[in-house]
């Protein structure tokens, strides 16, 4: 069996036969991005390699790469299927984690469900224009709304067919490009990428501010405000959401020079509440006890029913959900990380104001869903702040003192989420936060300890200052209360979800940890402020945004749509306050580690 060293990492991996070095490391946790499903087209999956038993470039690595980075070994992970021994260098972004903000895609078969086809229509004497139409595609009829405004003078049409479902008939020949519009929509952003069918391609991507977020930044108001007034809200929150989706669907065909109108399919994938509001359903049910959706299985319609501009015909796929805490967007994610045919015991984490967890082991999915609460996010925090400039999301100890990073390299002004975590952790590596939570007393420091300099007073109680001035940033005892909740949450929901699959901590594998908020989460403050054990911190891999990477999957490949709707009946739900016994677990799980040493 073929050895693949990995080079600056110390690594030794074996690659079994008919394995591509792509799916060989991604087994292995090291995720690399595969954008055109593993088809050998984006190049985005590319490595250096060496040794003697350098295969020679294939057609497609010719046609990427320059003589000079094929000389130097430059190949594709995805069509490389190593026969000997190989020495691998991977790029950056996989050396640090594999931290992949617009989503790992694993690989699949390029397979739209959207299909076009091009058709002549033969004479036929005494027949009508429909019954040709039907006899040259092979349909027993044609719908009266898709005869419309066909130009039957013309023998040459275009049919378009989606999921086996024939959506429109357009005069000439009109089967080139086919483009897709993947869209994960989150409570606080909704992110859009344009997508060549035909060959898995990303054409563009972008992002923009959910604007519900004026009528509540979390799901819990959103549903409140709607509650008051059902009818009437819901409405008005569906169509801010598809004004959005239109308007970044409009900026991305100018992007890649298409018309508007050239979106042929939607995908979407989103958390359950994002999902009613988006079709303009009462989502109030999931606002009071029992907590029951509307619907949980994928929906498919036509786009232009909710008002979704794109092509005619062009009809909208909603990806499937658990229930009302496991989403569409959890089910995207598992798909993604290849959840139900990992090897071993894979944890998978979705962390942000609700951390979704999903324990797979041989094929079983259990999970579950931990109400953390906003401080993962900033909120609730005294100096705390959305991820935007200025925000401090990362705090170093050097012996000159206290580093801090901030977004845009801003003067700070607050702490974002992954601030917060990391002032957490630092002032515990320190001494400063005991494991209990508390503030180290001012009296148990000598009179020339250094840090003292971080002692403070905030509304007339102690805390740790982190920037002083006319414009202070500190961490507050409720501070660390806020995060201590939102650790003992995630980590208890993780114990339960062992003792559940009857396994020990050293049985997991690998942990990926998913999401836009996770991603920027060192696993340094993750295993420092105890929401995942240290022993686990070696096996983190980060996924990024899955939750577009299962949008995406929904419209490249037909097969991985049905093994969604597959998995979303597979996944066993765990109610973590019927549990016995949770209660004191979760108490328990509330210290913050001990200092190493």
């Amino acid at each position: 069996m073929p050895a693949i060293r990995i080079l600056k990492r110390s690594r030794v991996l074996d690659n079994r036969p008919g394995r591509s070095l792509l799916e060989t490391l991604a087994a292995a946790g090291l995720m690399l991005p595969s954008p055109c499903g593993a088809a050998g087209l984006c190049g985005k999956c590319a490595v250096a390699v060496a040794g003697t038993n350098v295969p020679p470039p294939t057609e497609q690595e010719c046609a990427l790469f320059t003589e000079e980075e094929l000389a130097l070994g430059r190949r594709l992970a995805c069509t490389l299927f190593p026969e000997a021994d190989l020495d691998v260098t991977l790029p950056q972004a996989a050396t640090e984690s594999a931290i992949l903000s617009d989503g790992y895609l694993p690989p699949f078969r390029l397979e739209p469900a959207l299909v076009k086809k091009a058709v002549r229509l033969e004479p036929q004497p005494a027949a009508s224009h429909a019954v040709r139409l039907a006899a040259a595609l092979g349909e027993k009829r044609i719908p009266a709304r898709l005869l419309r405004g066909l130009d039957w003078d013309d023998d040459s049409l275009t049919a378009t067919f989606d999921d086996g479902r024939l959506v429109a008939v357009q005069a000439g020949d009109r089967a080139g490009r086919r483009c897709g519009l993947a869209v994960d929509i989150g409570t606080t952003t909704v992110v859009a990428a344009l997508l060549d069918l035909d060959t898995g391609r990303e054409l563009a991507a972008r992002s923009a501010i959910n604007p519900q977020t004026s009528q509540g930044f979390d799901v819990l108001s959103r549903l409140g405000f709607v509650m008051e007034q059902p009818e009437e809200r819901v409405c008005t929150l569906q169509q801010a959401v598809v004004a959005c989706v239109n308007t970044l669907a409009g900026e991305l065909a100018a992007e890649a020079g298409l018309p508007p109108g050239a979106i042929d399919t939607l995908a979407v994938a989103a958390n359950t509440t994002m999902l009613h509001l988006l079709l303009g359903i009462d989502p109030s049910s999931l606002g009071r006890a029992p907590f029951t959706p509307v619907f949980t299985d994928a929906i498919s319609l036509p786009a232009a029913e909710i008002g979704l501009t794109a092509a005619p015909g062009a009809r909208l796929y909603c990806l499937p959900s658990v229930s009302a805490y496991i989403s569409a967007d959890i089910v995207a994610g598992m798909q993604a990380a290849g959840l139900a045919q990992a090897p071993g015991a894979t944890l998978f984490i979705d962390i942000g104001t609700n951390g979704e967890m999903v324990l797979a082991n041989g094929g079983r999915l259990l999970a579950c869903s931990c109400a953390a609460g906003p401080a993962l996010e900033g909120m609730n925090i005294s100096c705390g702040m959305r991820a935007s400039l200025g925000a401090i999301e990362d705090v170093a100890v050097t012996q000159a003192g206290l580093v801090l990073t901030t977004i845009g390299n801003a003067p700070p002004t607050g702490l974002c989420g992954s601030g917060i975590l990391a002032a957490i952790r630092t002032f515990l590596e320190i001494g400063l936060i005991l494991p209990r939570g508390n503030l180290v007393k001012e009296q148990t420091l000598a009179a020339d300890d250094p840090r003292r300099a971080h002692l403070c007073t905030w509304d007339g109680k102690p805390a740790l200052r982190l920037v002083a001035g006319d414009s202070p940033v500190v961490v507050t005892q409720k501070d660390i209360r806020q995060v201590q909740l939102a650790k003992g949450a995630l980590l208890s929901g993780l114990y339960a979800l062992l003792e559940q699959a009857g396994l020990t901590l050293d049985a997991i594998d690998r942990v990926l940890i998913a999401g836009q908020f996770g991603a920027h989460l060192p696993v340094a403050s993750l295993t420092g402020c105890g929401i995942i054990p240290r022993t686990l911190g070696e096996k983190v891999a980060y996924l990024g945004n899955t939750s577009k990477s299962g949008a995406c999957l929904a419209l490249l490949s037909q097969a991985a749509r049905g093994d969604m709707e597959a998995l979303a009946q597979n996944v066993r739900f765990l109610e973590l306050s019927t549990l016995e016994g949770f209660d004191r677990l979760f108490v328990t799980c509330l210290d913050f580690p001990r200092r190493a040493g």
